[in-house]
C-alpha cells in the first residue's frame, strides 16, 4: 500500500513539473510585435514633418502696418484734445492711398486707405496704444461707410464717434478727424527730410 502511495505521489510530481515547464517556455518565448500590443493600441506613425510645427513668418502673424512699417508713412503729431484715449501725444499716420486722395482734393477716402494712430503714454516716452482704421468695400462694414476699426469688434461705438468728423465744430472728413496739412507732412516722399508737424491740438479731435 505504501508503495502505491509513493508511486502516485511521484506521478503527481512529474505532472506538475511537466506542466510548469510548458508554461515557463511560453513565458520565455519572444512575442511578435503584433502580439505584444493590439493594433488599436499601437501609436500611429509620426513623420518628422508632422512633429515639427509649421513655420510662421512675421508677415503671417500680423498685418504689415502693425510691424511699424507705417513709420515711413506721412504723419502728423499733435497733443491730446481730451483724455478719452489717454493724455499722451498722438502720432497719426496715413498710407499713400490716403495721401493721394488728400492731394487730389477728394472729400471721401478711397478703398485701401489706412490710418494708424499711435497714442503715447502720459509721459510721452513710449507708445501705449495703437489704433487702426481701414476703408474697405466689404459689405459687412457698409453701415460704417466701409471703415473697419481695429479688429472689427467695436464697430458701432467707434463709427458712432468717427461719423461726426467734418461736422461743425469738429474737423476732418469721412470719419477721419485728423487734419493732414499736405505741404508739411512728415514721411511719404520727402527724400529723408523730417517735415513732421507738431500741432497744438486745435485742428484735431480725439480720434484719428
Amino acid at each position: 500500500m505504501l508503495k502505491v502511495q509513493m508511486a502516485l505521489i511521484g506521478l503527481l510530481i512529474s505532472c506538475v513539473v511537466f506542466i510548469s515547464c510548458d508554461q515557463l517556455q511560453e513565458l520565455l518565448a519572444p512575442a511578435a510585435p503584433e502580439e505584444m500590443m493590439p493594433e488599436e493600441m499601437m501609436p500611429e506613425e509620426t513623420t518628422p514633418e508632422e512633429m515639427t510645427p509649421e513655420e510662421t513668418t512675421p508677415e503671417e502673424m500680423m498685418p504689415e502696418e502693425t510691424m511699424a512699417a507705417y513709420a515711413s508713412w506721412a504723419n502728423v503729431t499733435y497733443a491730446a484734445v481730451s483724455p478719452a484715449h489717454g493724455t499722451g501725444d498722438r502720432v497719426v499716420y496715413i498710407n499713400d492711398v490716403g495721401v493721394m486722395a488728400l492731394g487730389a482734393g477728394m472729400t471721401t477716402f478711397p478703398v485701401g486707405t489706412v490710418v494708424v494712430k499711435e497714442i503715447m503714454d502720459d509721459t510721452n516716452t513710449a507708445v501705449a496704444v495703437v489704433e487702426r482704421m481701414e476703408k474697405t468695400d466689404d459689405p459687412m462694414y457698409a453701415t460704417e461707410d466701409g471703415w473697419l476699426y481695429n479688429d472689427g469688434t467695436n464697430q458701432a461705438a467707434c463709427h458712432g464717434c468717427h461719423a461726426t468728423a467734418g461736422t461743425d465744430p469738429k474737423p476732418g472728413m469721412d470719419a477721419v478727424f485728423t487734419i493732414f496739412p499736405m505741404a508739411d507732412m512728415g514721411g511719404g516722399d520727402t527724400d529723408g527730410e523730417d517735415t513732421s508737424v507738431v500741432n497744438d491740438g486745435e485742428a484735431n479731435d480725439e480720434a484719428q
